[in-house]
């Protein structure tokens, strides 16, 4: 299905999206889009047409400019944040900015690399190209211990791992028997977090450092928060674009809209950008700065409003995480972003095949004991099919890069095959990693075709991500072992937007409990959970 395609004369851009899909949102909103620039001079791999490509995109973004390649991306409003989300399939941590707070935020690609100042491409060399100002330094909110004792541990004495991780498995640390269920999006805060301020101009350009312990395939937003002290904060899409892929070190980068409101995020509004991946593990990551966003000396005579910009804001979505790590999956989740329009169609696919393999839950209370056995069993075929497809392209993939490097006679002489589209630096050889969910080019797709018939027969309901009408609080998810949804009072006062993110099964099921008909399938769930073997699944190597 498509629906009505969106166009931004002024900057050139034009998109076409596709009808969302139900699994990625309880709730839709329409998002004009805004497409970063990556400022490529050429694409090295523009030769390298072959079928590899099977990454899907459901926005499509078109720039009036050849000479700059566009990635997609997006940022929200008032309040100015900076959040990235990221899904990935690993239980180690993944991606964190690359810049410490120990050594004032320096942006650590620069530090190895003085000429990367002046852009991937050499960009802002050249003059032609506004850039925001501290560009040596990223800063960013570090993340929340929410209070759970395993975090605190893992951030004292693992802070790296602590940094990097996803929210699936950070919300997993949580013990059930006596620490209450928090949410961590947007941004991994317990509360509105803080951070050395970014200042920001409309027409900017940026970078962002991103390093990659675990290099999932997935797809990075930006998007600019505002108004963060409303129950539902205002977000403007700014950007998108595809990280990891394989490659440790990415530098996407991004144009602040022209005309961006500056009365939206000016001084002393506590706006937030905020950087969100979402991988095919699929899991999801998220990141955010405070920014402020000024005219400058170089503003234009008329000052663009929220009535009269071309940037457009939503009211924000609003994801109870805690919710689904408790009840329906506890080491991967379906998509919490904000641009759910622009969701790639590969990635979706992903994403779907999670919403009928969720392992239970931390608490595996919300559907009979045989029914999330079988979602379990049919979670390692699907595991497996996509170990088999990550097999095929690692081949193709590998090939690609032979391909090129036989143009010049040296190992990344050439660049890396997809090295433009993952905003690969650092890197001169080349590599990249295979490892399980790192590859690129897997058609999800088809594995999910193949898949559905399966789901269907074994009367599996989808499941998706639960909402919340606040963005400020943790709604009672019933999430802990002494007071779960195995009481029927309980069952029968879940709220009726989180019982939807359960499905049709345990809705159900849950009726019944609530009406106190269940005796013996309502007994405890005591499979070993699958969260203890996920670690050597992510270490497969596929070369």
């Amino acid at each position: 299905m498509e629906v009505e395609s969106n166009s931004i004369p002024a900057l050139g851009y034009k998109r076409t999206i596709p009808g969302v899909l139900p699994f990625l949102s309880s709730h839709h909103h329409k998002h004009t889009f805004l497409s970063n620039n990556n400022h490529n001079n050429s694409n090295n791999n523009s030769h390298l047409r072959l079928h590899l490509r099977i990454r899907q995109t459901a926005a499509t973004y078109t720039h009036s400019h050849t000479h700059h390649t566009t990635n997609k991306q997006t940022m929200p409003s008032v309040p100015s944040l900076l959040t990235v989300a990221l899904l990935a399939t690993g239980v180690a941590a993944d991606m964190r900015v690359a810049s410490l707070a120990k050594r004032g935020f320096q942006d650590d690609q620069i530090r190895k690399d003085a000429s990367l100042a002046n852009g991937r491409k050499g960009q802002y060399a050249a003059g032609g190209l506004a850039r925001r100002q501290n560009v040596a330094t990223f800063p960013y909110q570090v993340p929340s211990n929410f209070g759970y004792k395993a975090l605190k541990n893992q951030e004292k004495n693992n802070n790296d791992n602590f940094l990097r991780s996803n929210i699936d498995n950070e919300a997993n640390q949580r013990n059930t028997n006596n620490e209450l269920a928090k949410d961590m999006t947007p941004c991994r805060q317990d509360g509105l977090g803080q951070s050395p301020l970014m200042q920001l101009q409309p027409g900017q350009n940026f970078e962002i450092p991103l390093q990659f312990n675990n290099p999932h395939d997935g797809e990075c937003e930006v998007n600019i928060w505002a108004n963060m002290n409303q129950t539902v904060p205002d977000v403007a899409p700014i950007a998108r674009f595809a990280c990891g892929g394989g490659f440790a070190q990415n530098r996407p980068n991004v144009t602040l809209p022209a005309d961006f409101p500056v009365d939206v995020c000016a001084p002393g509004k506590g706006c937030l950008m905020q950087l969100y991946w979402h991988t095919v593990e699929p899991r999801t990551y998220a990141v955010c700065t405070n920014v402020e966003i000024t005219a400058g000396a170089a503003a234009p005579k008329k000052l663009f409003t929220r009535q009269t910009t071309s940037v457009k804001f939503n009211p924000a979505r609003c994801f109870s995480d805690s919710f689904d790590t408790a009840h329906i999956d506890s080491t991967h989740s379906g998509y919490r972003g904000q641009q759910p329009e622009a969701v790639g169609a590969q990635l979706a696919a992903r994403i779907e095949l999670q919403s009928f393999t969720g392992n239970g839950g931390l608490l595996k209370d919300a559907e009979p004991r045989n029914v999330i056995q079988t979602r379990n069993n049919l979670r390692k075929q699907v595991e497996n099919a996509v170990k088999r497809a990550e097999k095929a392209a690692t081949k193709l993939n590998k090939a690609a890069q032979a391909q090129l490097d036989a143009t010049c006679g040296a190992k990344g002489c050439a660049g890396a095959y997809q090295g433009d589209e993952f905003n690969v630096v650092l890197n001169p050889t080349a590599k990249r990693q295979f490892t399980n969910t790192y590859v690129t080019n897997v058609d999800y797709t088809a594995i999910r075709d193949s898949f559905l018939p399966k789901f269907q027969a074994a009367g599996l309901s989808q499941q998706g991500v639960a909402t919340k009408d606040s963005c400020l609080t943790t709604p009672e998810v019933f999430g802990m072992k002494k007071n779960s949804l195995k009481k029927p009072e309980n069952a029968a006062a879940l709220a009726p937007n989180l019982a939807k993110a359960l499905g049709a099964t345990a809705q159900k099921f849950l009726a019944r409990r609530a009406a106190g008909e269940l005796i013996e399938d309502d007994e405890e769930y005591s499979d070993v959970n699958p969260d203890d073997a996920q670690a050597p699944a992510d270490e497969v190597d596929l070369e």
